[in-house]
């Protein structure tokens, strides 16, 4: 919480289940996030064999230091973390 103190209006705190989680980089502009995600999930777990269990995904955005929104679609690196079982 200090550490997004100031930067996010009405945050609260988020308790996240220990356990497995499998982890997805995609790096290329934000318009393509929504694609990366559809693949990971309709192919890349099916793939690998991967069941999902009860939990939240984590995503982890990182901007490009000189990303600038109002210019159009940013380049961006990105971290999906799924909550998986064996």
């Amino acid at each position: 919480p200090e550490m997004a103190n100031g930067y996010i209006q009405g945050s609260k705190p988020v308790v996240l289940e220990g356990g497995e989680y499998v982890m997805f980089s995609y790096e290329g502009l934000g318009t393509g996030v929504q694609e990366f995600i559809l693949t990971v999930y309709g192919t890349c777990m099916p793939m690998l064999n991967l069941n999902r269990r009860k939990g939240q995904d984590i995503e982890r955005y990182y901007p490009a230091s000189d990303a600038k929104p109002e210019e159009g679609p940013i380049n961006l690196r990105m971290e999906l973390l799924i909550p998986v079982r064996r």
